[in-house]
């Protein structure tokens, strides 16, 4: 699903999942959101970026996402 989108939205590389996903750091059982939001965070400080979007899904088509904005 991940490569599907980002070859339909035409996302580069350097934006969607830079530092991998949630296994790819280590995935703890119910941790998914806080190590995702933290990696945003992380994200940002580096890239000095401005906004950036954590988004996780679940059984039966649930999901939630959030939108961080960095402010300096």
């Amino acid at each position: 699903m991940c490569l599907r989108f980002r070859r339909d939205l035409g996302a580069g590389t350097d934006r969607l999942n830079p530092w991998g996903g949630t296994i790819a750091m280590g995935h703890a059982f119910g941790a998914t959101g806080a190590i995702l939001l933290g990696q945003v965070v992380d994200i940002l400080e580096h890239t000095g970026g401005r906004y950036g979007i954590a988004s996780v899904s679940g059984a039966a088509g649930l999901g939630v996402a959030v939108l961080v904005e960095r402010i300096s």
